[in-house]
C-alpha cells in the first residue's frame, strides 16, 4: 500500500502521465449548457474545440462543483490502496470544492487532508510536483501540506480575455462595468490569488501583456524576478492564435531574461473557459521568493 494519493479537480494542469506519476486521481467539476446537458470536465465528454463550437451558437454553460457522494467515492477509492490523501482543491476563493473538501475531513478523519490552495492550473501542477518530492523525501504529511499553503505566496496568475460576456453572467463583473469596457472595446486584466482581483484595463493585445509583465514585477517589488529567480513559467492558452502565443512568449524572454524552453504552453481548462469564453491568454508564474504584495485593491 502506498503512503498517499494525490486527489486533483480539473482546474488543475493535468493529463493521464502525469497523473499516474504522482500517484494521483481526477475528481471533475461539472458543468450544464442551456439545453440541459451535464458533463463532466474529465477532457474526455467534451473538449475545447466543442465548447468553443456551442458557445459560438449562443449555448450558455453553468459550472458547478463536484457533487458529494462523487468526491466521497473518488477518496474512498484512493484509499483502497493508500494509506492517506491529499486533495489539492481550485482555488479555495473560488468554488464550494475547498469547503466540500473540508466536509470530507469530517467523514474521513486523518485519513484526508485538504490543502488550502489559492490558484489552479499550472501553478496547481508546480505545487503537486513539489509537494510529492517532499513526501518521497521523508516529510511528514502535515508539514509538507504547510511547505504547500506557503508556496502559493511564491506564484502570481495574470489573465485577460477577448470577450467579456462570460464575467457578467459568472458574477465576476458587475453589469455597468462589462457594459463599459464593450462600448469602448476595453479588456480587464484579472489576477487569480486565492480570489478574483481587478488589476487593470487594456486595449491592444501587447499593451495587456506588457501591462501583465509590469504587475508581476510590481507583486514582487524590490525582489528581482529574473531566471534564476523563477522556477517555472507558463502561458495560458484559451484559444488565441498561435503568433499571439509566440508574442507572449517573447515578452516573457525579453523582460525576465528565461530561456524559451523554461516556458511552458497551458490550456485553460474546459471549467474556466465557460466563463472565459473563446480568446482568453494569461501568465502564471512561480519564483523561489515570496511576493510582496499578496493582493492589490480592486
Amino acid at each position: 500500500m502506498n503512503k498517499v494519493g494525490i486527489l486533483i479537480d480539473s482546474c488543475c494542469e493535468f493529463d493521464e502521465k502525469w497523473l499516474k506519476k504522482i500517484n494521483g486521481d481526477l475528481v471533475p467539476l461539472v458543468f450544464s449548457d442551456g439545453n440541459g446537458k451535464t458533463y463532466n470536465d474529465d477532457k474526455i465528454e467534451i473538449t475545447r474545440d466543442i465548447l468553443f463550437d456551442k458557445q459560438s451558437h449562443g449555448l450558455i454553460f453553468k459550472s458547478a462543483s463536484t457533487p458529494l457522494g462523487i468526491l466521497m467515492d473518488k477518496i474512498t477509492d484512493l484509499l483502497k490502496t493508500n494509506h492517506h490523501v491529499v486533495y489539492f482543491p481550485v482555488s479555495s476563493g473560488l468554488s464550494t470544492q475547498f469547503s466540500n473538501g473540508k466536509l470530507m475531513e469530517e467523514e474521513f478523519g486523518d485519513k484526508l487532508v485538504v490543502v488550502k490552495t489559492a490558484s489552479a492550473v499550472a501553478v496547481n501542477k508546480w505545487i503537486i510536483d513539489d509537494f510529492v518530492k517532499n513526501i518521497n523525501s521523508g516529510v511528514e504529511i502535515l508539514e509538507a501540506k504547510e511547505i504547500a499553503e506557503e508556496e502559493y505566496k511564491n506564484t502570481a496568475t495574470l489573465f485577460s480575455l477577448d470577450k467579456v460576456e462570460g464575467l457578467a453572467r459568472s458574477g465576476r463583473g458587475t453589469k455597468l462595468i462589462i457594459d463599459a469596457m464593450k462600448v469602448l472595446k476595453l479588456k480587464p486584466i484579472i489576477e487569480l490569488y486565492t480570489k478574483i482581483h481587478f488589476g487593470g484595463i487594456g486595449k491592444k493585445f501587447e499593451n495587456i501583456i506588457d501591462r501583465m509583465i509590469k504587475k508581476i514585477k510590481k507583486i514582487w517589488g524590490n525582489a528581482k524576478l529574473n531566471s534564476d529567480s523563477i522556477t517555472n513559467v507558463a502561458i495560458l492558452d484559451g484559444g488565441i492564435e498561435k503568433s499571439k502565443l509566440q508574442i507572449i512568449k517573447n515578452k516573457l524572454i525579453s523582460a525576465f531574461g528565461i530561456k524559451s524552453e523554461k516556458i511552458e504552453n497551458v490550456y485553460f481548462p474546459l471549467i474556466v473557459l465557460i466563463h472565459t469564453l473563446k480568446g482568453a491568454y494569461g501568465i502564471q508564474i512561480k519564483s523561489n521568493m515570496k511576493r510582496e504584495i499578496l493582493k492589490w485593491e480592486d
